[in-house]
């Protein structure tokens, strides 16, 4: 399922028999803090797939802190998010076509 986990989504996800949602497009510390919370009992909520998002910069960016510019900076955001614990990457559609094979390839490593 794809999610943007928020405030009192995990109580309605579970009161819906939805139990896992992959949440593509949160902040990353108030993501990584919600789904601590849930695991320890904190909050009521659903399992979370962590799944990231890149965008590069302009107009249209879309609502990420993560934007990339450069083939560097676009495997740094990967690691980045592979370090924090996500399993997936999405890519945005401000990223400059030219860095999508290095987002993959660093994606698949």
């Amino acid at each position: 399922m794809h999610a943007h986990v928020a405030d009192n989504d995990g109580m309605l996800n579970l009161a819906a028999g939805v139990t896992t949602v992959r949440d593509l497009g949160n902040d990353i510390d108030t993501l990584l803090a919600r789904r601590k919370r849930i695991e320890e009992g904190q909050e009521i909520g659903n399992r979370i797939v962590l799944a990231g998002i890149i965008d590069g910069p302009g107009p249209y960016q879309g609502p990420t802190k993560v934007l990339v510019s450069t083939k560097d900076e676009a495997r740094a955001a990967v690691d980045e998010y592979v370090r924090l614990g996500y399993v997936q990457i999405k890519i945005y559609s401000s990223v400059k076509p030219e860095l999508v094979p290095a987002i993959i390839d660093e994606a698949h490593k």
